[in-house]
């Protein structure tokens, strides 16, 4: 392998014309003033990406390194990182082809007791931490060994023990040691120098006839390393997992608290409205309900129209609009007159009342619920089915039922005045209740071209005639039902409240509309206590992981060299991390759209949350990654 990168860069390093041979098995050295630029040739060595800075001697070896790099290279950087695994475990690295047999004697050829395999490796001294990661680069059989100062804190009989077992090896691998140490001497090697950023041949003594004869790269069948197998055996994971679990009940209390928020805020949704609109007048003009609806719509209401509402004038405009199909007006005269007939008790004929049953059971709770809630048994009598509710009272005086039959009247047909009704309920007043039908006058009229002008005049003539609904001249419809369909109610509902603001609106894409833009303005409220929560319990996670991430990043950072995948290993170790809180945030998320009916609005809270407290996690891999780098 031939190794030629254009340039070589790093700090105020700049290296040049840079071509490394290692074709033939042997010992390799670099020596140079501290500072010149050695260590940096040997990571750019061993870390380079870039395959194209690599020449193969053949295709096998080739294959071997864009498939497997990290069984071809061993590494021994110039720092020994800090790890609290026992030795054993450092260096075997999970591992499957390191034979313990081979440990044991590299323990004897370096003077060490074989009970060291149990201490922790961050207890040993400098001399014995270089020892064994000597040892674990040695057990992984790579065909290039590239070791940084490996003498360093070594004894001279260490390092003459260094020396002896380097030559045995370099038999059948390509060794590339980076020294200044004197002692690191070999008889046959070739030696390299820096020298004003090139990179010069000091002397060429190889091992026989190792410059014409290349040794054939052996290929060793290491299994690929298990990176998430690697996290779960070397992450220190207590501390992961108690502000795991900290942080999902975190997320439980925000998400009970904010929904239990904007239930008590907002309160629960008054009806489910198909396909109509209820427009009534209660004095007081614009007010807070359209303001928060216009908001929601941007629609944009003129101050000089604020006291604009709809009076007996309007309706046929309205009429004419695009998707009205029915508007319904209380006959205020007639109702007003049955009312009176009921209190007194005066009247000797039925008292008939109609209301479209969409009215009744929709919006049952506005006005005229006194005549509404008239019926106790059965049911409404339906729009044009010819059914009555009627009392009971009624049906023994004018019909010749009696108390022991009039119980069993239900499906019975009677005829008022006239008409043929099927009793369908019983009511509580002495009047009948009978089926809705245009062009019908029992209390509700339905707007009709032809017909409007004389039930105009004669709301007109009534309502001035009781001295009420006068504003500036004008009478106001008290009460309005328009039947829209329903892909129209939008257009509609916003034309009538941009014209006319001073009403007020009951319709399902109102109600929709007003509560989505209600709930936005508490979820605002909201966030700056969400917000205050997740700092301070980022806080909480960093003084949790920070300790942690030091310790892990220090293995990590050892495992990425010996897998010679230094940098994408840490990347996958810092979006592992991350990925912790983004899971059981995305599971709460997920609970949370399944229960909540808020949960579009609180959802939000949860992505806050998890970016907030991502951030003390990516603070304490950078933190960590400085210090091991340092």
């Amino acid at each position: 392998m031939i190794y030629k990168p254009s340039e070589i860069k790093k700090s105020y390093i700049k290296l040049r014309d840079i071509q490394l041979n290692l074709d033939a098995c042997g010992i390799y050295l670099l020596k140079g003033p501290t500072g010149c630029g050695k260590t940096t040739l040997l990571e750019s060595l061993v870390f380079d990406t870039d395959k194209t800075h690599y020449i193969f001697e053949s295709e096998q070896e080739e294959e071997a390194f864009s498939n497997s790099k990290y069984n071809l290279f061993s590494y021994i950087p110039q720092k020994i990182t800090y790890s609290e695994m026992r030795v054993s475990n450092y260096i075997v690295k999970m591992n499957p082809t390191v034979r313990m047999s081979e440990i044991h004697d590299y323990l004897r050829r370096f003077d060490l007791p074989i009970d060291i395999l149990e201490n922790k490796f961050c207890l040993l001294s400098g001399g014995e931490q270089k020892k064994i990661s000597i040892i674990a680069a040695l057990a992984k059989h790579a065909p290039y060994i590239f070791m940084d100062e490996p003498t360093n804190y070594m004894d001279n009989s260490s390092a003459s023990a260094f020396l002896e077992i380097i030559k045995e090896e370099a038999k059948d691998k390509r060794i590339f040691i980076v020294t200044h140490d004197p002692r690191v001497e070999f008889e046959q090697c070739i030696e390299y120098s820096i020298r004003d950023g090139q990179l010069k041949t000091v002397s060429e003594n190889p091992a026989g006839d190792m410059r014409k004869k290349s040794g054939a790269v052996i290929i060793p069948n290491n299994a690929k390393p298990n990176i998430l197998k690697i996290f779960g055996e070397f992450t220190k994971g207590l501390g992961f997992r108690v502000t795991g679990y900290v942080f999902l009940l975190f997320l439980v209390f925000m998400l009970v608290y904010t929904t239990l928020y904007f239930i008590d805020s907002i309160g629960e949704e008054t009806g489910d409205y198909h396909d109509s609109i209820l427009v009534y007048y209660v004095g007081g003009g614009h007010d807070a309900l359209n303001e928060t609806y216009e908001r929601g719509e941007n629609i944009q209401v003129d101050e000089s129209d604020y006291d604009n509402y709809i009076d007996y004038d309007e309706i046929s405009v309205i009429a004419e609009i695009d998707g009205v199909n029915e508007i319904y007006l209380p006959d205020l005269a007639y109702i007003n007159e049955l009312l009176s007939a009921i209190d007194s008790d005066s009247s000797d004929d039925i008292l008939l009342y109609s209301r479209p049953v969409e009215y009744i059971k929709q919006y049952s709770y506005t006005i005229f619920d006194e005549l509404l809630m008239t019926y106790t048994e059965g049911s409404l009598p339906e729009d044009g089915m010819s059914q009555v509710a009627i009392s009971k009272s009624l049906l023994i005086s004018d019909f010749g039922y009696t108390d022991d039959t009039v119980d069993d009247s239900l499906g019975d047909i009677i005829s008022i005045h006239g008409s043929e009704y099927e009793i369908v309920g019983f009511s509580y007043y002495d009047i009948a209740i009978i089926s809705y039908e245009q062009g019908q006058d029992y209390g509700f009229y339905c707007y009709s071209e032809d017909t409007f002008e004389a039930f105009r005049e004669a709301q007109l003539e009534y309502i001035e005639e009781i001295g009420g609904y006068d504003i500036d001249g004008n009478y106001t419809v008290n009460e309005i039902l328009i039947s829209v369909d329903d892909k129209d109610e939008k257009s509609v509902l916003n034309y009538l409240v941009k014209n006319y603001p001073s009403n007020c609106y009951i319709s399902k894409y109102f109600e929709r509309t007003f509560l989505r833009e209600q709930m936005i303005e508490e979820f605002c409220k909201c966030l700056l206590v969400n917000c205050l929560f997740a700092v301070i319990f980022a806080v909480i996670i960093w003084l949790v992981v920070n300790k942690a991430t030091k310790y892990n990043m220090n293995i990590i950072w050892d495992i990425g060299n010996y897998y010679v995948n230094r940098r994408k290993i840490m990347k996958m170790y810092i979006v592992y991390l991350c990925a912790i809180y983004v899971l059981i945030g995305a599971a709460c998320a997920l609970v949370d759209l399944i229960l909540s009916e808020y949960a579009y609005m609180t959802v939000w809270y949860i992505l806050i949350d998890c970016a907030i407290c991502i951030v003390p996690v990516l603070l304490a891999c950078c933190k960590g990654l400085k210090e091991v780098k340092t």
